[in-house]
């Protein structure tokens, strides 16, 4: 996953895109599809089942 999430980031600002063009104005909403995409495991939900 951060790979490709560096590799988004990077292809943005070979083309000078503002950070928001890559994510989008609601970057929770950013932020969420891409846990979703993994799976929906998040660092929280670990911490959580212990």
């Amino acid at each position: 996953m951060l790979a490709e999430l560096l590799q988004l980031f990077q292809d943005g600002a070979e083309r000078q895109a503002d950070v928001l063009d890559v994510t989008g104005h609601d970057v929770a909403a950013f932020a969420d599809e891409l846990i979703a995409g993994v799976g929906g495991v998040t660092l929280m939900d670990r911490y959580l089942a212990e």
